[in-house]
């Protein structure tokens, strides 16, 4: 899959249960998706890396937002760099919310 795909399918996997990432948040994945690709080359997993990446990244929003009082239907929605999973991405790359803020 090129970095494109794999943003793709991270973007469906977010649609089908309402998630949304924040164009900063695409944006250090879309670069960490080709770090990865070029660290790792052919042993690179693809659509299973993206799977294990948004299913860490919906626990550890989960783990965020009930931490809140009184959350809105856009903290409930919404992925934040917060979120990426260090578990999933600090083995391959520079781990996204490290390099920027959004």
């Amino acid at each position: 899959f090129t970095d494109e795909e794999l943003m793709q399918i991270l973007a469906l996997y977010c649609d089908n249960d309402n998630y949304c990432l924040s164009q900063c948040v695409a944006e250090q994945l879309h670069d960490f998706f080709s770090n990865a690709r070029a660290n790792l080359g052919s042993n690179f997993s693809n659509g299973r890396f993206v799977r294990n990446l948004y299913e860490g990244m919906i626990t550890n929003q989960a783990r965020r937002v009930c931490s809140i009082e009184n959350p809105t239907v856009d903290d409930l929605q919404q992925i934040d760099l917060a979120d990426i999973p260090l578990e999933v991405c600090s083995p391959i790359s520079p781990i996204p919310h490290t390099t920027k803020k959004c």
